[in-house]
């Protein structure tokens, strides 16, 4: 008889914290992208307006700034996730 093997929510926290640690990395090779191909206005999509009004208050910059604020929340998120997950001998 198989052994039924029992989930403790470790396994599926530490794939979302990679997640989240993943987006970050992303924003930030995103405000490193802003930062040397910096956005021109008219922006389009569905966040047009936070990035019209960022860009209207910080020009180029605080779009870059925007990324990075963005890739802090994330691992900020990651980093309060992985404190309050409980640890298994074999979690490294």
């Amino acid at each position: 008889m198989k052994p039924i093997s029992i989930h403790t929510g470790v396994q599926e926290t530490r794939w979302f914290v990679r997640v989240l640690v993943m987006l970050a990395v992303l924003a930030i090779i995103g405000a490193v992208h802003e930062w040397f191909v910096p956005s021109a206005p008219p922006f389009k999509g569905r966040w047009a307006w936070v990035v019209d009004i960022v860009f209207v208050i910080a020009g180029s910059t605080g779009l870059v700034f925007l990324w990075l604020v963005l890739a802090a929340a994330l691992l900020a998120f990651a980093r309060f996730i992985r404190r309050h997950t409980p640890e298994l001998p074999s979690y490294r």
